[in-house]
Formats: C-alpha cells, structure tokens, sequence
C-alpha cells in the first residue's frame, strides 16, 4: 500500500511540474524588435509599458551576437524615459549567459537614484525612445 502511495505522489509532483511549466511558458514577455546595430540586438516587452506623464518604464533585452569572454550574450533591462526631454535611466539590469535571457543569470543589479542621460539622435536608444513614448 504505501508503494502505490510513493507512485502516487511522484505521479502528482510529476502532474504539478509539467502544469507549472506550461503557466510559466505562457507568462514569458514577449519580445518585440526595435534596433540591429553591429552585432546588438535590442527588443522591448510592450506589455510592459508604464506611463505616469511623460515618463515611461519599459523592460527591454539587449541580446549580442558574439559572445565575448566572460562576457554576458544578453542582458535583461527595465529602463526609464523622459519623453518631453529626450533622455532615460537604467534602474535594474540582469545579464544572462544565453541568448534571449536564458541560460545561466550572471549578474543583477539596481541603481538607485539612477543618473538620467539624454538620448543621441540617430542611435538605438532614440528608436526605442520613439517607440515607448508614442505608446
């Protein structure tokens, strides 16, 4: 009796995992291309857009095409922008070790207050700047 009980309970857990991952598979962002300069790539989550006046909070995913030594192929990124004076803030970064935000997260880290820059014209941040004010 108290095999078929074990049996039943890794048959449950097995159930339970597989459900999990179907959930978690569905709740990833969905990343949408903005720029391709050099060997970058940079997506935004739409999804994720705040808006509170003319700021806007955005997740965002840097993927590079080379990987260089010890050095991260993507990195996951929730960014602040100004929409009236052109400008944004990093506030936290997650670097991975594959593409996409997958495989091994490397680092994290948060940066506050965040020290605002202003974006250059002709550049991948003004693209994405274009992109999540007109939202």
């Amino acid at each position: 009796m108290r095999g078929v009980r074990v049996l039943e309970l890794t048959c449950l857990r097995v159930i339970l995992t597989a459900m999990l991952l179907l959930v978690a598979g569905q709740v990833r962002a969905e990343w949408e291309k903005v720029a391709e300069i050099e060997q970058t790539v940079f997506y935004l989550d739409p999804a994720t857009i705040q808006v509170k006046g003319h700021l806007r909070r955005v997740w965002q995913l840097r993927d590079w095409k080379v990987k260089n030594k010890d050095e991260p192929l993507s990195a996951r990124i929730l960014r602040e922008y100004d929409c009236k004076d052109a400008r944004n803030r990093v506030l936290a970064v997650t670097e991975f070790a594959g593409p996409m935000a997958t495989g091994t997260r490397l680092r994290s880290s948060g940066f506050a207050p965040a020290q605002w820059e202003q974006i250059e014209r002709n550049t991948a941040g003004a693209i994405m700047l274009e992109r999540v004010c007109s939202r």
